[in-house]
């Protein structure tokens, strides 16, 4: 019955490793065990009704999480799994058996679902803008990143959140190169060579085998805005270009619109605006009803220098 420096636990027979818990002799060291137990138990599970509160406010933000992703978003393998894998650990029960939770593990769940919450919320903000190819990489990624999370134990430690975190920043910057791949101004302009290297340089960062870094991050952003400048002054049209393009179509002033994006259409006939259709460059609601123009959109009076629209409002 000597008192060691081996693990804590209760002292047991040598012979059936039975825990003695009643011994008149050595009662002491068996109360003197028995405390430095509960003492470890209490570090690991901590406050009962700090975890119990801590377990419903990660259940509820599960709820909220499943409420706005986009109903849509079904090419992610690893989403549903990662999902039930986080709520059936947040169970009170199971298997018909309770579940405590210890302080480390409910610390290491609300890391993870703070990393997949930023998942998908990065992606369900930038979904709708985007198209084949482009969401299928953008799904792919974000399963890739999903797996990495579902993988942590019951531990997860400071250099994996970091490293994690990052790779959600990569994940982000992905996400505006997509966008930007699928909208109508890079479609148009992809061939141009100013415009096709600076698309090559972001995506040669976004898709680096290398860590990524802080330093990746600043160099990924610079990629992206440089992108975001040449697509901008490719759609730029000179005075010249404007007046053939005026001239070609023969409208009389007034004919031309813009979105609320600022991207030019034209109304034939009487000008007048009588359905409503989608911005060809950034899909934007175009057009009116019953010859009026929609709120949010305008006359172009620099294509013709119309003053007013040739249909009146």
């Amino acid at each position: 019955m000597a008192q060691t420096h081996e693990e804590i636990k209760l002292k047991d027979c040598p012979l059936c490793k039975t825990p003695i818990t009643k011994t008149q002799r050595f009662m002491n060291i068996v109360k003197k065990v028995y405390h430095d137990v509960q003492n470890v138990k209490k570090r690991v599970y901590g406050n009962t009704r700090k975890i119990e509160a801590s377990r419903d406010d990660l259940r509820a933000k599960m709820v909220r999480l499943m409420a706005h992703c986009p109903k849509d978003m079904t090419g992610s393998t690893e989403y549903r799994i990662l999902y039930d894998k986080l709520w059936d650990e947040l169970q009170h029960v199971q298997l018909k058996r309770r579940n405590p939770l210890s302080v480390m593990r409910t610390d290491t769940l609300a890391v993870q679902l703070e990393m997949f919450c930023q998942l998908v919320e990065c992606c369900s903000n930038a979904y709708s803008d985007l198209h084949g190819e482009s969401r299928d990489k953008v799904i792919s990624y974000m399963d890739t990143l999903l797996h990495a999370v579902k993988k942590r134990g019951s531990k997860i430690s400071g250099q994996e959140i970091e490293e994690i975190s990052m790779e959600i920043h990569r994940f982000h910057r992905l996400c505006q190169l997509y966008k930007i791949r699928s909208e109508g101004a890079y479609k148009m302009n992809c061939s141009k060579p100013e415009v096709k290297k600076c698309f090559d340089t972001a995506h040669r960062i976004a898709h680096s085998i290398e860590k990524f870094s802080k330093e990746c991050d600043m160099a990924l952003k610079d990629a992206l805005e440089n992108l975001k400048k040449e697509l901008k002054s490719a759609v730029i049209i000179t005075d010249a270009e404007r007046k053939m393009i005026v001239g070609a179509l023969g409208f009389k002033l007034g004919h031309w619109y813009k979105c609320p994006n600022g991207h030019i259409y034209c109304i034939s006939e009487g000008g007048g605006a009588m359905q409503i259709g989608q911005c060809n460059e950034c899909g934007a609601a175009i057009g009116g009803s019953s010859h009026r123009l929609l709120p949010d959109n305008s006359l172009a009076s620099e294509m013709d220098g119309a003053t007013r629209p040739a249909w009146p409002q």
